[in-house]
């Protein structure tokens, strides 16, 4: 009896060989032709049920990826690259949420989490670009394995549409999930390619999506729109090297510990511009920190405000 693998292996070549045949057979269309294409896919459909029955008996969780280009026959290597990549990355950054019960704020995962999230290619197939992955998921729960509800999140949420629930989902999931699934849907709509992605065991489909790039660019504006501004008061000690108070102002602090980095910025609307100020000068300045806290970037800069000086 064929193992996973050994099935993998011969579809992968079954599938060359009828994509070889179309493509080179000058008699395709002859009985003779048309009876030894009909012999070929018989075979990978044999293969394909034999899959489903080692999925099943084996604890396979199979993903069936096929990407669908604007211009048939266009899969450039950079984008069917880069979003089969960007996919792994969502699949494990809920994972490792769910798995830890918690929401994470960075992707750092130790190699038990990536091993038990892990798509391994299994074979190819045309027509689309049909890239078939699996995973051993051996986790046998009620609401679905560990490594199913992580699938589940990612795909479910290519059709949010509600700010409020993508809101919640970073709440409960942390900014890296959410970081890499908006990371996933950029790849997949710079590529300009529709996605019609299965979640398999056996014969039981669990997901199924049928993405299209305008559905994705949706939920990347809502991530967009999701972060948060915070802005907290701070005292700094620090030496005041540039201080113009025409139109927003601008200010600039120096540290004599050179580790520190200088601070610089606009005028509150409650300083006082009446004061003199010497420079350059050490103060005691007051500050406002504002941070525009965002879903879908990791460069959460300070912005400051010059609120006095004492």
């Amino acid at each position: 009896m064929m193992g996973a693998v050994e099935i993998f292996e011969r579809l992968n070549d079954l599938e060359a060989t009828i994509t070889d045949y179309r493509r080179n057979s000058s008699t395709l269309g002859s009985m003779a032709s048309t009876l030894a294409l009909k012999s070929l896919e018989r075979r990978r459909e044999e293969l394909r049920l034999a899959l489903e029955a080692v999925s099943e008996r084996s604890l396979i969780d199979v993903c069936d990826y096929a990407l669908i280009p604007a211009r048939a026959g266009r899969y450039p290597i950079k984008h069917v690259g880069e979003t089969i990549a960007r996919f792994q990355d969502a699949v494990t950054a809920f994972f490792a949420s769910i798995k830890e019960d918690k929401p994470r704020a960075n992707a750092t995962n130790d190699l038990e989490i990536i091993g038990s999230s892990t798509l391994n290619y299994g074979y190819s197939y045309s027509g689309s670009l049909g890239i078939v992955m699996y995973a051993f998921n051996e986790e046998l729960l009620p609401s679905g394995s560990t490594l199913d509800q992580a699938v589940h999140e990612v795909l479910s949420l290519t059709t949010e549409t509600d700010l409020a629930a993508v809101r919640a989902k970073a709440d409960r999931f942390g900014k890296a999930a959410i970081r890499s699934f908006y990371s996933w849907t950029k790849a997949q709509t710079d590529s300009g390619m529709a996605l019609d992605v299965k979640w398999k065991r056996g014969s039981e489909v669990k997901e199924e999506r049928i993405i299209q790039p305008e559905q994705l660019h949706v939920i990347q504006d809502i991530i967009q729109m999701a972060g948060e501004k915070r802005e907290t008061p701070e005292v700094v000690n620090g030496l005041l090297v540039a201080l113009n108070l025409t139109g927003k102002g601008y200010f600039k602090i120096v540290f004599a510990d050179e580790s520190r980095d200088e601070i610089s910025g606009s005028l509150d609307e409650d300083f006082s511009r009446k004061e003199t100020h010497e420079l350059p000068h050490h103060y005691e300045a007051t500050l406002i920190r504002s941070v525009r806290s965002t879903l879908y970037s990791d460069d959460d800069k300070p912005v400051w405000r010059l609120v006095s000086l004492k």
